[in-house]
C-alpha cells in the first residue's frame, strides 16, 4: 500500500519554496506572504502564475 503524503512545501516564485507549516495568510491584492510571527522577518512575494496554483489548491 502506497501512503500519499501531504506536501507541506511549495513554490512562490521561480527562486522560493515556503513550508506551508509557516504560513499565515496571502494578501492577495498585494500578493505578499504573511509568515507566522515568528517567520516574519522578510517579505516574501507571490508571482502571479504561482499565486493561481496555489487558488486552485
Amino acid at each position: 500500500m502506497i501512503r500519499k503524503k501531504h506536501c507541506t512545501k511549495t513554490l512562490i516564485s521561480q527562486s522560493v519554496i515556503v513550508n506551508l507549516t509557516h504560513l499565515n495568510a496571502i494578501e492577495f491584492k498585494s500578493r505578499d506572504c504573511l509568515l507566522l510571527q515568528s517567520f516574519n522577518k522578510t517579505g516574501l512575494g507571490v508571482s502571479r502564475s504561482y499565486l493561481s496554483d496555489l487558488r486552485e489548491n
